[in-house]
């Protein structure tokens, strides 16, 4: 199940494979997933894997609706171990602007920073890639 975000100077995409531990006896270990990140700017990109909670993905679909619904305000996806941040601002003339960084965990100093625009059209279809993510995976409470 993919999430992307198209922009007009390239793309954020977070392919979600699974979750990382189907037998986990607390919430907090059963909510991890493993995710593939692939971003694309005008010069550069890079690809690497990475862990997201469920709640990651939760917080910016409920952050990201509200955006989609007024067209105005940002939504910001954040992760614990500060792998990939970023907010999307929805501007009035209905261009969105995102801007944040990757970082791949295991390689502390390899870091991405971008700044892209896209619009309001690609923002909802985001929207509804991440109701179906929520959906198919949905916050565990054991």
């Amino acid at each position: 199940m993919k999430l992307e975000i198209r922009c007009n100077e390239g793309f954020i995409s977070i392919e979600v494979l699974e979750y990382e531990n189907c037998s986990a006896e607390t919430s907090e270990d059963a909510n991890w997933l493993s995710c593939y990140v692939a971003i694309k700017t005008d010069a550069f990109s890079g690809e690497y894997q990475a862990s997201f909670m469920t709640e990651d993905f939760m917080d910016f679909q409920k952050q990201l609706a509200a955006v989609v619904e007024s067209l105005e305000g940002s939504a910001r996806f954040e992760t614990m171990e500060n792998a990939l941040q970023f907010s999307v601002e929805m501007k009035s003339n209905g261009e969105a602007a995102i801007m944040g960084h990757a970082n791949a965990v295991n390689a502390p100093r390899t870091v991405l920073s971008f700044s892209m625009t896209s619009d309001q059209s690609c923002i909802t279809e985001t929207n509804a890639q991440l109701q179906a993510i929520t959906t198919t995976f949905p916050v565990k409470t054991l």
